[in-house]
Parts: C-alpha cells; sequence; structure tokens
C-alpha cells in the first residue's frame, strides 16, 4: 500500500499559463503581475478577480489542447 502512494505523483503534470497567448497588452501585463505576485490577488474586486481568473483558465484550456494535438 505505501508503494502505491509513492508513485501517485509520478504522473503529475503541472502547466504553467501561457500569458502570451492573450491578445490585449494590459490583460497581458495583468495576467503576469498576478501569476508571479499572489498577493495582488487580494487587492482586486470579485468582478476583475473573475475576469482574469477566466483569462487564465482560457489560457490554460488553449495549451493543453495545443499539446494534445502536438502528441
Amino acid at each position: 500500500m505505501v508503494d502505491y502512494w509513492n508513485d501517485c505523483f509520478n504522473d503529475l503534470h503541472i502547466l504553467q499559463p501561457d500569458w502570451k497567448t492573450i491578445e490585449r497588452t494590459s490583460d497581458r501585463a495583468m495576467v503576469f503581475m498576478l501569476l508571479n505576485d499572489e498577493e495582488e490577488w487580494g487587492k482586486l474586486e470579485r468582478r476583475t478577480k473573475n475576469k482574469y481568473k477566466k483569462l487564465v483558465l482560457v489560457s490554460n484550456l488553449r495549451q493543453l489542447f495545443v499539446e494534445t494535438e502536438i502528441n
């Protein structure tokens, strides 16, 4: 049973958001800042926070889609 848990993270693949795929320069800059300084998330209003969470999610999904097409 212990061996099972020792191997559970071997196939873990963490995606870093590809913020360069975001088209608007201001959004790209904001996402870059939020990814590199997590304290800034707490300074945003709820709607703004949701907007940038969606942008990060979409960039992750786009990157995952491209990676699966290549493989």
